[in-house]
């Protein structure tokens, strides 16, 4: 069964909270799009070349989600389809 993980924020951040995360879900999400925001594609290609996971988790203040590198990358591949 397919769920929304932004309707069941709370339930994955309780599961990521014996993972050793303090963050909510939620805020991961909204430090991603704050990171985005106001960025060109081509600023973000820029911003994300070279970088490893653990260098993006980094670079996006506020979010400490392991796979913030592909959830910028999706962002990326999304804006480029809307074109």
């Amino acid at each position: 069964m397919l769920a929304s993980k932004k309707v069941n924020a709370d339930s994955y951040s309780e599961n990521m909270k014996k993972a050793g995360s303090t963050v909510h879900l939620n805020d991961n999400y909204a430090a991603i799009e704050a990171y985005v925001t106001g960025k060109t594609v081509a600023e973000l290609e820029a911003a994300v070349a070279g970088k490893d996971a653990a260098a993006m988790v980094d670079a996006v203040s506020g979010c400490t989600l392991v796979d913030t590198l592909g959830y910028v990358n999706g962002l990326i591949e999304a804006a480029k389809a809307a074109k």
